[in-house]
């Protein structure tokens, strides 16, 4: 269950890589953003955990700085089967996966540094336990993207050799292009993961590369995309991915079995009862590590949602539009113009009128009993004045109407962005239990007797998930929240 989960892990996060466009993750603005981000997620848990786990709880250091290196990671399977398609190809989609990425490279390293701490463990820390896994890391974030444009590079120099290529394998071996694509997918996405893990760094991380790598390589030659207005939509690797594997393979096997995997592995029957050492060496039971496990799980929930400030910082705030001021001015000038004209005009065309068509004395004589042609014109001046002047009120009253704050574009809040950004990384997941299993040694309270308890494991169980359960619902209640609202992206 667990490798199969772990399988559904890595193709959820090729998919992610696959279909962000590659002007997103390029964009130094954007990077920044996200390691700003990450860092935050990453220090605030470790320094809430040494406060909370130390202080309050009186346990020792290591062990405080342990329950802390196993909350500071992010669920990145968790994020990217919560973000919806379009939000993928955004701004706020692209921060939050690279942010995401980083917590969890910088979770593994900690992993790594973790495992030598163990005190059954001989081996002293090594400067390369640190180094190797961050020095990896950059070769391959730095490494990938040049390699990506050498590559699309040749593709496009070369797209009818390649092109008359790929029609002689089709003929040759009685296959379809679709298959082709098929081939180049599971090869450029095990040559990435295998490299990345015998290089030292992580293996999700290698397969966000290998989709991000993919997704650029055979991007359509578009202006939209150039830009990063749009996604890649139209990549046929995207489109083999999408039919042949999402949707017949990921989504209805493998994501579920990558949920139920993190079940699988939180201790239910340790949650609600722990042993505890009392100073005579015997164990007695104690339910505290329910409330201890709440306060904690709500802690970590806000030292991962206060990452999203770096929204107010980086997103620009709207502002109102400019030609909306200038239209509104210019209806109140250009109404009372308009009727002013519009009375000009009609006293003109009096004057014409008496010029040009003077009437005869027989009319003159049959109209002797009407009322005169000057009072008529007066007062068809007066009712037209009143008429624009009507339509003018009735304008602005629409204008009113449809520039209320939540239809209008100017009124687009950073708040939204800020909680969606900031409770998508509250969700711990796969990460934090493998660093939670590899510390599972240090998380033991021995400071009552011999044999210790392992209240502080419990306690790391019981954020790891309530924050993955609640990072998802809370992010289920922004997005319907913000429904229908314009939303910074």
């Amino acid at each position: 269950l667990s490798v199969l989960g772990y399988v559904g892990l890595l193709l959820l996060i090729f998919d992610a890589g696959l279909s962000t466009p590659a002007a997103l993750l390029l964009n130094l603005h954007n990077l920044a953003a996200s390691l700003l981000v990450g860092l935050t997620g990453i220090l605030v848990p470790i320094a809430l955990s040494l406060a909370l786990f130390h202080a309050a709880f009186r346990f020792s250091l290591l062990t405080a700085f342990a329950a802390g290196a196993a909350l500071c990671s992010t669920s990145l399977g968790t994020t990217v089967s919560l973000l919806s398609g379009d939000m993928k190809k955004s701004r706020v989609g692209a921060v939050l996966m690279t942010a995401a990425l980083f917590d969890d490279i910088v979770g593994l390293m900690i992993a790594g540094v973790i495992a030598n701490l163990v005190p059954s463990s001989d081996a002293s820390i090594h400067w390369s336990t640190i180094a190797r896994p961050i020095l990896v890391s950059v070769a391959f974030a730095l490494g990938t993207p040049v390699l990506a444009l050498i590559a699309r590079r040749i593709v496009l120099q070369r797209r009818a050799p390649f092109a008359h290529l790929r029609h002689r394998l089709c003929s040759v071996l009685n296959v379809n292009r679709t298959h082709i694509d098929l081939l180049v997918i599971v090869s450029t996405l095990l040559a990435f993961v295998a490299t990345s893990h015998l290089a030292g760094t992580s293996e999700l991380f290698g397969a966000y590369l290998a989709g991000a790598f993919l997704g650029h390589v055979f991007a359509p030659l578009d202006d939209s995309i150039a830009n990063g207005v749009s996604g890649n939509e139209d990549n046929p690797v995207l489109k083999t991915f999408t039919s042949h594997i999402s949707n017949t393979l990921l989504h209805p096997l493998l994501s579920p079995l990558f949920f139920a995997s993190i079940g699988a592995s939180i201790p239910v029957d340790q949650l609600f009862t722990v042993h505890l050492p009392t100073a005579a060496g015997e164990m007695v039971k104690s339910h505290r590590v329910v409330w201890r496990g709440i306060v904690y799980s709500l802690l970590m929930i806000f030292a991962k949602a206060v990452s999203g400030v770096w929204v107010f910082v980086f997103w620009k705030k709207p502002k109102p539009k400019q030609n909306d001021e200038k239209n509104e001015k210019g209806d109140t000038t250009d109404g009372g113009g308009t009727a002013a004209t519009s009375t000009l005009e009609l006293e003109k065309q009096n004057d014409t009128s008496h010029v040009n068509a003077r009437p005869t004395p027989n009319e003159s004589a049959s109209g002797s009993g009407s009322n005169s042609p000057d009072i008529d014109i007066q007062s068809q001046i007066r009712s037209r004045a009143s008429n624009h002047l009507n339509e003018d009120d009735d304008d602005e009253k629409n204008e009113k109407l449809e520039k209320r704050p939540d239809s209008s574009p100017s009124s687009t809040s950073r708040l939204p962005t800020a909680l969606l950004l900031g409770l998508a990384m509250v969700a711990r997941g796969e990460i934090a239990l493998v660093v939670a299993q590899l510390a599972r040694p240090l998380l033991v309270d021995d400071q009552g007797g011999s044999g210790g308890s392992e209240e502080p494991y419990v306690i790391v169980m019981w954020a790891i998930l309530l924050t993955t359960f609640g990072g998802a619902l809370g992010v289920g209640f922004v997005v319907r929240w913000t429904r229908g609202r314009p939303r910074l992206d």
